[in-house]
């Protein structure tokens, strides 16, 4: 017995001595998407005004970009790929708790079907690294969760080797990556407003292959009735910004499949159905805020200005927010 546990102490050891060399070695290493939420932070806490924000995840990172409107009136893009309404309640609540937005009058909320009628919700994407921003307690932020969630999320935030252990296999393209990236953002001044640039283009053919696993995507929210647990988290943000005054408003934005429809009566009729489900919730449980859908300009947009089946690429952002800007800046 005694060696046994010799032979196990000795094991741990050993293991303990091979991991603190390597986290080392890995900590000098990033994702492209740490690069990318740096220059986000650094960017948003640069200014020293803001009067509006966008918060949502890669439809609105990608999707609303820079107008004269949003310039002048202090509006900020603040949405991040992947970014969940977990991660969006707590980093928001690290700058309202700081004082850091004391000029916020309004908030822009992009509504995600994928998050509130989705059964499973979409899970954190630790690729890249929130616990090095927002400090907040680490029981406060795996609230209702298991055990074995905390320590999976404990052990991701505070050790960059497990954090990276599903993508070791990229590891060296990642950071041949992550310098050009860095360096294109600098270059090209990428998120000062906040917005991302995507500039791959859709087409009518990858339309074709893509449309039946959308179209179920589309039955799929529906018929599934409302995920609570993320229900939850959009009353949560949204009693955050009430206590300090903040008006909430929520945005739907355009999507391939919203072309699609114009010329098909039975996706059009599934899509509106969606859009009066989204409207009853809203108008029910959040009674002071609106829903604002451009579907009324689809015409306006072909699949060019879609840089894959769900994301507007850099010219459809353009023509989305000069769009978007008309209807909140009017």
């Amino acid at each position: 017995m005694k060696k046994f546990i010799a032979r196990g102490l000795f094991f741990f050891l050993f293991l303990l001595l091979s991991l603190i060399p390597l986290e080392i070695l890995l900590r000098n290493f990033h994702f492209i998407n740490d690069a990318i939420l740096s220059s986000s932070v650094n960017n948003f806490e640069r200014k020293k005004s803001i009067s509006t924000l966008f918060v949502g995840n890669s439809k609105f990172y990608y999707g609303i970009s820079e107008s004269n409107c949003f310039e002048k009136n202090n509006y900020h893009n603040f949405s991040f790929p992947s970014e969940t309404l977990e991660s969006t309640y707590w980093k928001l609540k690290y700058y309202i708790d700081k004082g850091q937005l004391k000029n916020l009058k309004q908030v822009y909320i992009q509504i995600e079907r994928a998050g509130i009628y989705v059964q499973n919700p979409i899970k954190r994407n630790n690729m890249y690294d929130y616990s090095t921003y927002y400090k907040h307690s680490f029981n406060q932020i795996t609230e209702n969760k298991s055990i074995l969630f905390k320590i999976n999320e404990w052990l991701t935030a505070h050790f960059t080797f497990y954090r990276l252990r599903p993508y070791f296999i990229d590891l060296i393209l990642n950071q041949i990556n992550y310098k050009i990236v860095e360096k294109g953002i600098n270059r090209n001044n990428a998120n000062i407003f906040g917005a991302g640039f995507l500039y791959s283009k859709y087409s009518n053919i990858h339309m074709k292959e893509d449309l039946p696993a959308l179209i179920n995507d589309e039955l799929s929210y529906l018929k599934t009735p409302v995920n609570i647990i993320q229900l939850n988290y959009y009353d949560k943000l949204i009693n955050l910004f009430k206590k300090n005054g903040v008006a909430v408003d929520f945005i739907k934005i355009i999507e391939p499949i919203d072309l699609v429809s114009v010329s098909d009566s039975t996706i059009q009729k599934i899509l509106l159905s969606n859009l009066e489900k989204d409207k009853n919730l809203i108008s029910k449980r959040y009674p002071d805020s609106k829903l604002i859908e451009l579907s009324k300009y689809v015409g306006s947009f072909t699949m060019e200005d879609f840089g894959d089946k769900v994301h507007l690429n850099n010219s459809g952002s353009i023509k989305f927010s000069k769009l978007l800007s008309y209807e909140i800046c009017k």
